[in-house]
């Protein structure tokens, strides 16, 4: 279901080197010594939504339980991830999930991962929304219909840091460093806290790239997107290595846009529920991301955020 949606003014930001500042000095602070400037807007209102289902490429709407874990297979030597995953043998055999509606319903939308020694690969499959995004800033690819990848690969895992990766139909690629002075928190009502100050950083890492190709997903148009993550090119407090068992935080989203009568509406689909523009101010709603099969793997623990 489609809802007015008005996404929360983002921090703006640093430059170039500067742009790799440790910490906010202060949990209020809206200015901040390295030419970062933090301004945050308060947002009424947050939705979960409920399922997200581990699948093969075909959706089992019928599904609605929350994956414990996304998983993502091992790439075997002298194979291609970076390829078309609604065409590729190497996609068809990794384990898909389906993306779920802010009010729980199964998407039209799903998502598989892939790795290597030195990267992560992140396949989307969608179905509607096939126009590529027209020649607008890659700050604003967000409010057309896109996919976005978030990221937390630090050692404690606190949502002090976190990337985002926006992928739009026709490839294009924004990348967003957000940073904190604090772990954010929910209020103690449960409710996100919308007054938690964090820097968004434009960033661009080295050999992050993304592909995409129009598709029809059973008669309907659509298009597919795989995107290259090499962790150790992260920003420095998100540098990490894949590794066989590594356990990361993870979200992957669906924004579909829809513009009547002069209002924008949001229809949004999640891997993990988050409600409709909160994952910024609550990155610990993340899920659990798995890299491999290693022993002593214990399914029922790994949605549970490192304290």
């Amino acid at each position: 279901m489609a809802e007015t949606f008005l996404r929360p003014a983002r921090c703006i930001k640093v430059t170039c080197e500067t742009l790799k500042v440790r910490a906010l000095k202060t949990i209020k602070m809206i200015g901040v010594a390295m030419v970062a400037t933090m301004l945050v807007s308060v947002l009424a209102g947050c939705k979960d939504n409920t399922a997200a289902v581990s699948s093969s490429r075909a959706p089992h709407p019928s599904s609605r339980s929350v994956p414990t874990a996304f998983r993502a297979s091992p790439v075997p030597k002298r194979q291609v991830a970076l390829a078309d995953p609604m065409r590729s043998r190497l996609w068809a055999r990794a384990r898909w999930y389906t993306l779920a509606h802010v009010q729980g319903a199964p998407s039209t939308t799903q998502t598989a991962a892939l790795y290597t020694a030195r990267n992560l690969y992140v396949a989307i499959n969608c179905a509607g929304s096939t126009a590529s995004s027209p020649a607008i800033p890659l700050s604003k690819l967000w409010r057309h219909s896109c996919a976005e990848v978030w990221l937390d690969t630090t050692h404690r895992q606190t949502g002090m840091n976190f990337y985002e990766i926006v992928i739009a139909p026709d490839g294009r690629v924004n990348q967003v460093w957000h940073k904190s002075g604090s772990p954010p928190r929910p209020l103690a009502n449960g409710k996100v806290n919308f007054d938690h100050p964090f820097a968004s950083i434009p960033w661009k890492t080295p050999g992050l790239m993304a592909r995409t190709w129009p598709h029809s997903h059973s008669l309907t148009p659509g298009w597919s997107a795989v995107v290259k993550i090499p962790l150790k090119n992260l920003p420095r407090a998100l540098v990490s290595a894949c590794k066989p068992g590594a356990r990361y935080r993870i979200n992957i989203l669906r924004y579909q846009w829809k513009h009547q009568g002069g209002a924008a509406k949001l229809d949004q689909s999640s891997l993990f529920p988050v409600g409709a523009g909160c994952l910024p101010f609550a990155p610990y709603r993340m899920g659990r991301l798995v890299l491999g099969y290693s022993a002593g793997d214990d399914l029922a623990l790994l949605s549970t955020p490192p304290q």
